[in-house]
């Protein structure tokens, strides 16, 4: 997960309450290449993995690099 974030591929991650799982923000790439990272995830032979595209469009002033293109 590491190397995806110094890449600027992951923009945050954390555990889910309850600890059910988690959650990975990405930039937005291809899907081809999304479903080839979660292929290298070691859990992936246990996890369901759910992708929701967001379009993001309001933020506060911290994340404001996220609604630009």
């Amino acid at each position: 997960m590491k190397r995806y974030f110094e890449a600027g591929v992951f923009i945050a991650a954390g555990r889910k309450d309850p600890r059910i799982g988690g959650v990975i923000m990405a930039k937005d790439i291809d899907r081809s290449r999304l479903d080839t990272i979660l292929a290298e995830d070691p859990f992936v032979a246990v996890a369901d993995y759910e992708v929701t595209k967001v379009n993001i469009t309001l933020t506060s002033e911290a994340l404001k690099a996220l609604t630009e293109s």
